[in-house]
């Protein structure tokens, strides 16, 4: 019988930031507060798209052939997706977890300052797009703090994470290179290709705590 659960967090990895540990006890306070049932999935490997493939499998044995998310033993609403150095407030968690939308991400920065998500016009600036209060689609996100609907995963071909490559010329000699997509951008092609939309909630600013906490205005 499989287990009934409202949400799965999943955070890949073997190690958690102790920032994201904090966020982490007052959400699960926050979910037993109002009902909210919960699973928490986590999975480790040195590669990522491997860490993410068997943190959705909750298994490293990665059965290829196998297209229900878990093993089919849990039966969820949403995934949520938190990266091991992110904190937030469990109002920002539960702002997704509560969205209409399929596949919805919350806004951080990379260790450059610039917002982990592609627009779908390449030719403008992310940070042009938080100026707004409601929820846009874009052609990526990073997987940082990002919430998925049950039936998006089920309706994706294995392997859910991977790493794509476009192709690429420089004007200047000619020659063409292979770029690659991080495994969260490359999933988002994926989750387009099978139907799907991506959107951001700009209201949605949570931390990106590296060396030093990369945080939203």
């Amino acid at each position: 019988m499989k287990e009934q659960v409202d949400v799965v967090i999943a955070t890949p990895g073997n190690s958690m930031e102790a920032e994201y540990v904090k966020s982490l006890i007052s959400t699960v306070s926050f979910l037993h507060e109002r009902g909210i049932t919960f699973k928490f999935a986590s999975q480790y490997s040195p590669r990522v798209d491997a860490a993410r493939e068997a943190t959705i499998m909750n298994s490293t044995f990665l059965d290829a052939f196998n297209t229900e998310p878990f093993l089919g033993e849990i039966d969820y609403t949403k995934i949520m997706w938190i990266d091991s150095d992110m904190s937030w407030e469990p109002s920002d968690f539960f702002a997704l977890y509560s969205a209409e939308y399929q596949i919805i991400s919350g806004v951080y920065l990379s260790n450059k300052g610039f917002p982990m998500f592609t627009p779908k016009d390449e030719d403008v600036d992310p940070r042009q797009l938080l100026s707004g209060t409601e929820p846009f689609p874009v052609m990526g996100v990073g997987f940082g703090f990002v919430c998925v609907s049950k039936g998006v995963f089920e309706s994706m071909p294995r392997p859910w994470f991977e790493t794509r490559f476009t192709k690429m010329k420089d004007e200047k000699t000619g020659r063409e290179m292979l770029i690659p997509f991080g495994e969260d951008y490359s999933w988002c092609i994926s989750a387009e290709q099978a139907g799907f939309t991506t959107y951001v909630n700009p209201l949605i600013r949570v931390t990106h705590n590296k060396k030093v906490p990369i945080k939203m205005n």
